[in-house]
């Protein structure tokens, strides 16, 4: 009885250091991203804090993907060799990924009475107007 609780308590342990690992490994990389200076000599942006202000700026004025490539594509020629400007916009995302939540994609009824949610997200028509989805 005693090794079946020891086997128990060494497996509760090793999936916590699992689970800690899990999570220990994206900290570290926002971390890392945020010590990287986005070129040698820079003190005032990290690679974290220009990833977020271009996506920030990209949401506020609804820039389009290819103008957003665009824009850094000239940025990264314009500083020094060997800096830490992302390529694209899918490089920009992966530099901020471990900060952000997990998107829950939520249907709306087109007329807006109401949305797909929770205990109505396998609905196939809208409770109010009678509607299929």
């Amino acid at each position: 009885m005693a090794d079946m609780v020891d086997d128990a308590i060494m497996e509760s342990q090793n999936v916590k250091e699992e689970e800690s690992s899990t999570y220990r490994e994206p900290f570290y990389n926002m971390v890392q991203a945020l010590q990287q200076p986005l070129y040698d000599g820079c003190s005032a942006h990290s690679e974290l804090s220009t990833a977020v202000r271009l996506l920030n700026i990209k949401s506020d004025y609804n820039i389009p993907q290819n103008c957003f490539n665009e824009i850094v594509q000239i940025m990264k020629e314009m500083y020094p060799p060997n800096n830490c400007v992302p390529n694209s916009y899918g490089q920009t995302k992966k530099v901020v990924k471990d900060l952000s939540n997990d998107v829950v994609q939520i249907d709306c009824w087109q007329i807006g009475c109401m949305l797909f949610f929770k205990e109505d997200a396998n609905l196939n028509a809208c409770k109010f107007c009678g509607h299929s989805r």
